[in-house]
């Protein structure tokens, strides 16, 4: 994977984190709609265009889905938890992804000298 690839990876991350804080902070809003953004739908443009031809803004997703409670709010805060944890194991692939990305670049540069 080239490091700009990895770079946007890594700013949907960022995004994800930003959308499920959001989440939780609105747990108690009435009528609030819990958001998310579709990883498959950001890799599968990565994979046919080799970048992103919209802003990741734009893979953030409302889900419509009913309430189980009364004020209309849909975010489940367990739910959201693991969404977070799943989030954090992206964040963990990526950084091992440039780091060994990095590592290789030093050793062909120690090579050179």
């Amino acid at each position: 994977m080239s490091i700009d690839l990895l770079k946007t990876m890594m700013g949907a991350v960022f995004q994800d984190l930003e959308v499920l804080q959001s989440n939780l902070a609105n747990v108690n809003t009435p009528d609030y709609k819990r958001q998310e953004i579709d990883f498959s739908q950001v890799l599968q443009e990565l994979q046919m265009n080799g970048n992103l031809t919209q802003p990741l803004s734009s893979f953030v997703k409302t889900d419509d889905t009913s309430s189980w409670k009364l004020d209309g709010n849909n975010v489940d805060p367990d739910k959201e938890i693991v969404n977070i944890t799943e989030t954090a194991l992206w964040y963990q692939g990526i950084t091992e992804m440039l780091s060994r990305h990095f590592a290789t670049a030093r050793e062909v540069l120690q090579m050179l000298r």
